[in-house]
């Protein structure tokens, strides 16, 4: 038996359950996921991917989620789980690529984020099949369909990355997204900028696109978020953050003559250290397809 825990927001969760098929595919086994820490979880918008993707998920039984891994219910679990979990308990402390997590034999609980497209190379068509958005609400969807086209969505992300723990992420400027507003129309014909934020105030106040149609989208909240992601993914070209949200917009929206852009630089110095022990690398966090911008 493999399990892969599911926890986070939309975009992590969306790594976590590609993973997961992914280890399907290899190991040849029934893979379920546990989504038993969303109980407990006061972050972002509890468990999405039935909600907003209509994906059933194959859960386990509370004793083998308990059988196979470190639960932090206590502190001495929480400090056990971080100094020795249980051998089969899998922890991706790097958050880089790395194929032996695919080679691991016997039963089996992996806790991580699996940033990478690489982690689910195999099953990317499914993913893609599987992840269809619901039908975006009326504001919404009259928005796209006025939107000037070619257009290109711009997502930038502040809020929770300005917190003293989220010290190891880097915050991308109004630098970078000026390079890569103009990298973008010196490669691509655009008519318009879709931006998507959670501090638009700041947006508005710092970002330039020159004479292109702006649009700021900053209504969309709480259980509704995922509709920015499915906007960002209907535009033609897109300039995401280091965020796991508008990653997943790009990688779904891309298509034929789509452009993506994306910070060179995932976390500060490339390398960081979260407070739980994780050595941040995200060396394989942007596919080589896409446009690194300093």
């Amino acid at each position: 038996m493999k399990i892969v825990g599911i926890l986070g927001g939309l975009g992590n969760q969306l790594f976590q359950y590609a993973f997961s098929r992914e280890l399907a595919r290899r190991s040849g086994e029934r893979v379920l996921v546990d989504t038993g820490g969303f109980d407990h979880y006061g972050l972002h918008n509890g468990l999405e991917l039935e909600r907003v993707f209509g994906l059933a998920l194959d859960r386990p039984e509370r004793g083998e989620v308990d059988r196979l891994s470190t639960v932090s219910s206590s502190f001495w679990s929480r400090l056990r789980r971080r100094i020795a979990p249980k051998k089969s308990h899998y922890i991706d402390r790097n958050l880089s690529f790395h194929d032996d997590v695919f080679t691991l034999d016997g039963d089996r609980y992996y806790e991580g984020f699996w940033q990478s497209e690489r982690y689910f190379a195999g099953v990317g068509d499914e993913i893609r099949k599987k992840l269809s958005f619901p039908a975006l609400d009326t504001r919404n969807a009259e928005l796209m369909g006025r939107l000037p086209r070619p257009a290109c969505s711009v997502h930038v992300r502040r809020g929770d990355y300005l917190r003293p723990e989220n010290r190891h992420l880097a915050v991308c400027d109004a630098g970078y997204y000026e390079r890569a507003s103009a990298e973008m129309v010196a490669l691509r014909e655009v008519a318009s900028f879709a931006v998507f934020s959670d501090d638009p105030e700041w947006c508005k106040g710092n970002l330039k696109f020159g004479k292109r149609q702006v649009i700021f989208v900053d209504w969309n909240r709480g259980e509704d978020s995922w509709q920015d992601m499915a906007m960002m993914a209907a535009c033609d070209h897109q300039i995401i953050a280091n965020s796991s949200f508008s990653w997943w917009g790009a990688w779904l929206g891309e298509g034929d003559g789509g452009l993506v852009m994306a910070p060179s630089v995932w976390a500060k110095n490339g390398v960081g250290k979260s407070p739980l022990g994780y050595r941040v690398e995200y060396a394989d966090t942007v596919p080589e397809r896409w446009t690194r911008i300093e």
